[in-house]
């Protein structure tokens, strides 16, 4: 059902002075230097009102004054933001702010980190916005510290984050240590009356549904709150999550709104009220999940009663008077639990008393159930009137107007509390360790993810569920050097019930890091790894992240330049860029990586066509950990380190040595039997072959305990099709190999093949 609801304001165009006895009279707006107009800007004129250290410097277009900061800009050049550490050189205690007329509490902060570089954005972690009474900030409150979770999120965005005030200030401002960074900051707040002596009564809910997807909900403002939320809390968990906030409603407001719940599991709720003195809960409420019925449409006559399933409420169905009916054939028995309707244009009377009736005979000559619909006509906001008292099943469902009167309808749906996933997660996909899907087009479900680091499944399985509208997860617990195999699929809870939809297409991912880099830094190497050159000239522009004009070391010819890791590490990928001119691309064609027992990789080609750098990404042939790696060439050519940038990627040795990770595997007909050969893996003592003759619905151990790497299938048939697969034995646990089809056509036993 396509339904739409209005959506409550939240911010007022004008924020006006509180009077008479509703304190919160005018919502929050954009606090300024001059005024509380939501769309005055701070621009230039007014720059006598912007208070702090630091000025524009006359003549010259870097800005990194104070001023910037309010003058309603993102600037999309790097020269404009207030950065304190320029202003006020190395130490701490440089400022932005302003002054209001009037005192106000601040009720939300919006700001844009300098926009150039996500390492010059971490510059505002710590950044802190105040407010005072005094001018001088001698009595400064801090209202909002910028955490250091803030990082991933800080570039190339606004960021927003609501408060609850306790007190109103005249004088506001953004302080910082080294740093700061910030091309624009936004203060909102409000005039009102903060003071409360007391926590508000608990609030409540005035009408609560969940249908399909959305919960409506309602509630009346008290005269002892101004900000409530709509909070949800699944079942076995203890912290509540906010599904909406309404902010500084006034006294006596009617508040009737709904949010999208798409992917809900079971799940309680709760009304909260807020003021200065804290804040009080209402009475946790439950509610069943509906979803509608599919089916064939039946109604009397043969008429056609399509636009009453059509989801638009401005197409209608209305019967002559008599012996009318709108229905569906649901195809087979299902559970009915309810009704929801809109009548034809507001006409409710007309639908009252009327009935339901659910049924296996499809002329309903007896039924499961026949009900009456409440004699109250009570529609939500939307215009939907809803009965939730059915308890009935059956394959014949029909609503039937009273006593004779006309069938006039909008919209119908007959609802259902208990149903199944129908359907796999659809545009699976991952990239590393990050798994995404689409919303589906059901409700009320949770996402669960299941990870293995075996293919078929096995003893180190782990599920990972997700309750509301989810549609991505990352694997923040794998670790480097180990394949996981992951699958998705929709659950739904009903009755304590657990129904699982079908599995998404299985994703693998041999989970890599990037070895040599700082997290945090891209331009550092990690702690403990010093950049390497052969000849002892200095290496590290090769690790500054940067590849433009010289940006390489220029060493001597036949170096090797590479990085000491500090401990032994797997690689298994690496990327370089050459010097960023012909000269580069011509010293690195045919460089190679080794390490100090030897080359790990094949001879890299590096085009010369172009005449234009480029990044070259190649695997290693050797995955025998090492301490250090380095690139050199190996025709005895001059190397000279004209190499920008290199990078590897694998994982600490350490961290696998107990992992078991299955061999590559390959199976071809040799005459009349089948050689299934492997190689590679990690950690393995023993396989076991196993075999399907089924396309792998079931399969059956041949072979165990091999410690060779070849094994011959003498049993197999040539008249038959076999799949192979390894199931790689350690002392910590086991692994499956990737499942392959034996190659080729077998031939009858007892014939002599000759290979010539």
């Amino acid at each position: 059902m396509k339904t739409k609801s209005s959506q409550a304001t939240l911010f007022a165009a004008l924020l006006v002075a509180a009077t008479g006895a509703n304190a919160y009279t005018g919502l929050q707006t954009k606090l300024s230097s001059t005024d509380f107009a939501a769309t005055v800007e701070v621009d230039s004129k007014v720059y006598i009102d912007v208070l702090g250290t630091g000025d524009a410097k006359p003549g010259n277009e870097w800005g990194w004054s104070k001023d910037v900061v309010y003058d309603g800009k993102v600037h999309m050049s790097n020269n404009a933001w207030f950065e304190p550490s320029y202003v006020n050189g190395e130490a701490s205690g440089a400022w932005a702010g302003f002054r209001t007329i009037s005192p106000a509490g601040v009720t939300k902060l919006r700001y844009y980190a300098r926009n150039d570089g996500s390492q010059y954005a971490a510059r505002a972690i710590g950044l802190r916005f105040q407010g005072a009474a005094s001018e001088d900030f001698s009595d400064a409150v801090d209202l909002y510290v910028i955490p250091e979770m803030a990082l991933d999120g800080l570039t190339n965005k606004w960021q927003e984050v609501v408060l609850t005030p306790s007190a109103k200030y005249s004088y506001f401002r953004i302080l910082g240590d080294y740093g700061g960074n910030l091309c624009e900051a936004e203060f909102y707040g409000t005039t009102a009356d903060l003071s409360a002596s007391a926590a508000p009564a608990a609030p409540a809910f005035t009408k609560f549904a969940l249908i399909n997807g959305r919960l409506t909900y309602g509630f009346t403002a008290q005269s002892d709150a101004y900000t409530y939320r709509v909070e949800r809390r699944y079942a076995g968990e203890e912290e509540w999550g906010i599904l909406a906030r309404h902010d500084y409603v006034d006294e006596n407001t009617v508040v009737s709104d709904s949010v999208a719940v798409p992917l809900s599991g079971p799940a309680e709720y709760r009304l909260v009220a807020v003021n200065a003195a804290g804040e009080t809960a209402g009475a946790i409420e439950s509610v069943d999940y509906y979803k509608p019925l599919d089916g064939s449409v039946l109604s009397a006559g043969g008429e056609d009663v399509s636009n009453v399933f059509d989801g638009y409420v401005s197409t209608y169905y209305e019967s002559s008077e008599g012996d009318y009916y709108v229905g569906l054939d649901l195809g087979e028995a299902k559970r009915v639990s309810g009704i929801r309707l809109m009548p034809h244009q507001g006409q409710g009377w007309i639908n009252e008393n009327d009935r339901v009736n659910v049924s296996d005979d499809p002329a309903f000559e007896t039924t499961s159930y026949s009900g009456k619909l409440n004699d109250s006509w009570n529609p939500v906001a939307d215009g939907f009137v809803t009965n939730y008292t059915f308890e009935a099943s059956g394959r014949y469902v029909r609503y039937v107007p009273y006593s004779g009167r006309k069938c006039s309808l909008a919209e119908i749906e007959f609802l259902t509390d208990e149903w199944t996933p129908d359907a796999a997660p659809q545009g699976f996909g991952a990239s590393g360790t990050t798994l995404t899907w689409d919303l589906p087009s059901v409700v009320c479900m949770t996402a669960r993810v299941i990870r293995t680091t075996a293919r078929y499944g096995g003893s180190d399985t782990q599920v990972f569920d997700m309750r509301g509208d989810a549609t991505s997860w990352t694997d923040t617990a794998a670790k480097a050097g180990v394949t996981y195999y992951y699958t998705v699929r929709f659950v739904n809870n009903v009755g304590g019930v657990e129904y699982a939809g079908p599995a998404s297409e299985q994703a693998s991912c041999r989970y890599l890091v990037q070895i040599e880099r700082d997290e945090r830094d891209q331009s550092q190497l990690r702690s403990g790894m010093t950049a390497y050159a052969s000849d002892g000239g200095d290496a590290s522009a090769m690790f500054d992240g940067v590849v433009s004009w010289g940006s390489w070391p220029d060493l001597s010819s036949d170096v090797k330049v590479g990085v000491s890791l500090g401990a032994e590490y797997v690689v298994e990928r690496f990327r370089f860029y050459p010097r960023y001119d012909s000269y580069g691309l011509t010293r690195c064609n045919g460089a190679v990586l080794a390490t100090d027992a030897g080359v790990v990789s094949e001879r890299c080609e590096v085009s010369t066509e172009n005449g234009s750098a480029q990044w070259y990404e190649f695997a290693t042939t050797n995955h025998t950990p090492a301490s250090r790696f380095y690139m050199m060439r190996d025709d005895g050519n001059g190397f000279y380190g004209n190499v920008a940038e290199l990078q590897l990627f694998g994982y600490l040795a350490s961290d696998v040595s107990g992992v078991v990770v299955a061999p590559t595997l390959a199976a071809a007909w040799r005459g009349s039997r089948v050689s299934v050969s492997w190689e590679g893996g990690m950690n393995v003592v023993s396989c076991d072959v196993d075999r399907s003759e089924d396309g792998g619905s079931t399969w059956a151990t041949v072979a165990s305990g091999v410690t060779g790497t070849q094994w011959f299938d003498d049993g197999a048939s040539a008249k038959k099709s076999y799949l192979y697969r390894l199931t790689a034995s350690s002392a910590s646990g086991y692994a499956y190999s990737a499942v392959v089809h034996a190659a080729g056509v077998g031939a009858p036993k007892g014939m002599v093949v000759v290979f010539k």
